[in-house]
Order: structure tokens, then C-alpha cells, then sequence
């Protein structure tokens, strides 16, 4: 059933058998099911970067907010937190997803079903490069380079609270800053 049997998994190909023939589940339905998955994610990634950038720039150009630097140092922290955990679950998903894919690119046509072209397009293109960072690779684009470029955002705007507190009334925000790590401990 598979070309390189080194990758898969003891008794996938019998699994695979006994799924296409009781539910018609084969693995370009598996593929279609985390891809829905994954791409979700990152749509909820973007929707929450998108609601605390919006969020910390009204605050900012906001002339009724008091203590703007604390307000923003701790959006822009529980943004880099969320942030970070969503990253985790599209790193987790992209992973599962690239597995999938590997499968079916190791797929002889022929298997299972008679519709698997992966293995066919795969020849006609670059075969793919797996576990392997590649600027080509729109996933991992959207695992990788998009996800961090938003951190790293989150994180400059951390650091920009901390200059503006610091310019402002600098006693009252270190009192904040200090019983807000007191409740962290």
C-alpha cells in the first residue's frame, strides 16, 4: 500500500481498510477534517490579535482612560499569553496535519481507493519537505512566520507600556506592577 514503509505506522493500512469500507472514511477525508481544524485556529488566532490590538489602541488615543501604561501593560501581557497558547495549538495541529499529508504522498495509486492523486501531483512538484521549515510552504507560513510576527508585536507593545508608565506617574504604576506580581506569587 505504501511506497516507504519506514514512516507508517504498524496495521494503518489494514486501519485504513476497515475505516473506507464501513464509514467511506479514507485519509483525504482524515486530511479535510484537521485542515478545517488547523485553518480555524488560525482564523481564532487573528480574530484575538486583531480584538487586543484594537482594544489597546482605543485605550491609547483614549483621553478618558487613566494610567494608559497600565491599562495597555496588561492587555498587551494577557495578549502575548493567549497569543502564545493559540501558537502552541497551531504548532500541535500544523504537526498532525504534515503527518496526514505525508501519508498520503506515500500512497501508491491503487490503494484503498482509485481517486488518490497526491502521490501523482507530488511527482509533477518538489516533493515536499517534512519536519523542515520552508518559506514555500503556506502552512508554514501560517504556523510559523504570522503567529510569531504577532507575538513579537505583542511584545513590543509590552515594552512600549513600560516606557509609558515610566513616563507617567511612575510611583503609582510600579505599586500597581509590584501587587500584581505579589498575586502572581
Amino acid at each position: 500500500m505504501f511506497q516507504n514503509q519506514k514512516d507508517i505506522p504498524f496495521g494503518i493500512e489494514r486501519k485504513l481498510q476497515i475505516q473506507h469500507e464501513s464509514c467511506g472514511w479514507t485519509l483525504y477525508s482524515e486530511r479535510a477534517h484537521v485542515e478545517n481544524i488547523f485553518y480555524s485556529r488560525f482564523n481564532y488566532f487573528m480574530l484575538i490579535f486583531t480584538l487586543f490590538v484594537s482594544v489597546i489602541v482605543a485605550v491609547y488615543v483614549s483621553d478618558d482612560v487613566n494610567h494608559k501604561g497600565c491599562t495597555i501593560f496588561f492587555l498587551s501581557l494577557w495578549g502575548s499569553f493567549i497569543l502564545g497558547y493559540l501558537e502552541y495549538t497551531l504548532i500541535k495541529t500544523f504537526k498532525v496535519l504534515e503527518l496526514v499529508l505525508k501519508w498520503l504522498d506515500q500512497m501508491s495509486p491503487g490503494d484503498i481507493s482509485e481517486n488518490y492523486v497526491s502521490p501523482m501531483i507530488s511527482k509533477q512538484f518538489d516533493p515536499r519537505k517534512y519536519g523542515k521549515f520552508s518559506w514555500k510552504s503556506t502552512n508554514s507560513i501560517l504556523t510559523y512566520i504570522i503567529p510569531s510576527t504577532c507575538f513579537v508585536f505583542m511584545i513590543i507593545v509590552l515594552v512600549f507600556s513600560i516606557f509609558l508608565m515610566w513616563e507617567g506617574d511612575s510611583e503609582q504604576a510600579s505599586k500597581i506592577i509590584y501587587d500584581s506580581i505579589q498575586v502572581i506569587n
